[in-house]
């Protein structure tokens, strides 16, 4: 996944803002399946904010899969596809999971918290 990418990036404040960033955009998606209501205007606004940071801060470390899963992600909140919406949030969440348990740990960190 991040193949090639300087280990450097891994040392500073930013990428633990990074980690911390995506644990609660999982955290927010999980509680968005978990309402079963699809959200208001102004909600599908602040997730496709959300996403479309999730994706730039992701691509700026090398995580192209999940800068790519979250542009995804992005998308699916411009759809707007209520038949969709249960099953593939599920999905989303699945896969970003996947790729988060997946990335390096901070450098000089003894057990950053990546667990539920």
């Amino acid at each position: 996944m991040g193949c090639g990418v300087n280990s450097k990036l891994f040392e500073g404040q930013a990428y633990k803002l990074f980690l911390g960033e995506l644990e609660e955009s999982i955290a927010v998606l999980r509680g968005i399946a978990s309402a079963n209501e699809y959200p208001s205007s102004d909600r599908l606004t602040q997730l496709r904010v959300r996403f479309h940071n999730l994706r730039g801060s992701a691509g700026f470390f090398g995580f192209v899969q999940v800068s790519e899963l979250a542009h995804n992600i992005e998308g699916f909140f411009f759809s707007g596809d209520m038949h969709r919406w249960n099953s593939e949030l599920f999905k989303h969440i699945s896969k970003l999971e996947a790729q988060w348990a997946e990335l390096p740990l901070p450098v000089n960190s003894s057990s950053p918290d990546k667990s539920d």
